[in-house]
């Protein structure tokens, strides 16, 4: 092997060296970066112990010592189907809820060291979740709870949200999609709205036949006064013309003694001098 055989083969060592020494930095530079994802805050440990809570975006960490878990702080859902409880008079209900909710951000690492280290908190929610549905309804009465269905649902966040604050999760809402009985119930519930329906139509058909009554008495009399009215104005009329002849009767009365008065004065004493036909004239023999 000659000198440019043994320069070349110290070289390749050496470039060989440099090559594992940039491969390992940047093995070890890849390894310091770590990413949170937006919704998430990362719980940073130092061998499985925690140290602290970073946000979204690029964090560093110490490689190969300290990790960093997410914990989404997003809302989230969970569906009950067939929450079971009972009403103050001892009936059976059950219904299908879902609960939204997520994890407060200031109680990420509480939920990472007592609860969950992927922040899965699904079956806190819904074991919280059926027992505040138990504990509401006993509130209610089985007809109260269908009239007063919101104030149920109302009661049911409160006493939910009592529940999981020991976890560190907000209740966001809680839907309701139906509250079932048993068959027997039911059919009772059935019947008495028939019963209502049946009542109420009967009070509707005397109601309406009580102010078809009171119409035709207020025709009848508005009839009745018209009538009086029309013979007041009739009995009126008659009198009105019979006043009237009688002033007309005395106006020609008075006429004819204006006349024959006037006659009279005009009169000179002497009877006609000529008397037509066989007339003869009339003497006073006073």
């Amino acid at each position: 092997m000659n000198n440019f055989d043994i320069s070349i083969l110290r070289t390749a060592g050496k470039w060989g060296k440099w090559s594992s020494i940039l491969t390992t930095a940047a093995i070890l530079a890849l390894a310091s970066l770590t990413s949170v994802p937006e919704g998430s805050r990362g719980v940073k440990t130092r061998f499985a112990e925690v140290v602290g809570v970073v946000t979204p975006g690029l964090n560093v960490k110490v490689p190969f010592i300290e990790s960093v878990h997410p914990i989404s702080i997003m809302a989230d859902a969970v569906e009950i189907k067939n929450a079971e409880g009972a009403t103050k008079d001892a009936q059976p209900v059950h219904t299908t809820l879902t609960i939204r909710y997520h994890v407060r951000e200031n109680q990420v690492q509480n939920i990472y060291s007592n609860y969950s280290k992927t922040g899965e908190m699904d079956s806190y929610v819904g074991t919280a979740g059926m027992e505040a549905f138990k504990s509401s309804t006993a509130h209610y009465g089985a007809d109260e709870l269908i009239l007063k269905r919101q104030d149920a649902s109302n009661n049911m966040v409160s006493t939910l949200q009592a529940k999981l604050d020991q976890y560190g999760i907000q209740v966001l809402s809680v839907d309701v999609s139906q509250f079932n009985f048993s068959p027997e119930y039911m059919k009772a519930v059935n019947s008495k709205v028939t019963e209502e329906q049946q009542k109420l139509a009967e009070e509707n058909k005397l109601a309406r036949i009580k102010v078809e009554q009171q119409q035709k008495v207020v025709t009848a009399n508005a009839e009745a006064e018209a009538a009086i009215a029309q013979a007041k104005g009739k009995a009126e009329s008659v009198r009105l013309e019979s006043l009237a002849l009688r002033e007309n009767m005395n106006i020609l009365e008075l006429r004819r003694i204006e006349v024959a008065k006037i006659q009279a004065e005009r009169w000179d004493g002497k009877l006609p001098a000529t008397v037509l036909g066989n007339a003869v004239p009339m003497l006073n023999m006073k």
